[in-house]
């Protein structure tokens, strides 16, 4: 007999335009799922509520990847996507995000607090 699945909650991200895979991770307690965006920021979920606890901005790309290590508290995330000359504009967000200290296609690693689970 086939096991009947539903939803529990659906968790909201931005990626309304991307054609790309957006990964996401579960912290080691289970308590939490954190998740890239096409907009660049990281958002952290409380898997017990369904609930978003925390945001922020990490990119001016696409965050496409995400990994929690389960040992350590250190978060990784690959940010990048292709990008057509066509379709370059003459505004000043790629330098307003290098101002903010943004990258583009990049891998980085950053620690984080302890989160009680």
């Amino acid at each position: 007999m086939p096991h009947q699945v539903s939803c529990v909650y659906g968790l909201q991200r931005s990626s309304p335009t991307t054609n790309q895979r957006i990964s996401f991770d579960i912290e080691p307690s289970g308590a939490h799922l954190v998740s890239g965006g096409q907009d660049g920021t990281i958002r952290w979920y409380d898997l017990r509520t369904g609930e978003q606890v925390s945001q922020w901005k990490a990119s001016c790309d696409c965050l496409s990847s995400v990994s929690i290590n389960p040992i350590m508290p250190l978060l990784a995330w690959g940010s990048g996507e292709r990008e057509f000359d066509q379709f370059e504009s003459d505004d000043d967000d790629d330098e307003s995000a290098q101002d903010l200290g943004l990258y583009k296609c990049a891998l980085e690693v950053w620690e984080l607090p302890i989160l009680e689970g």
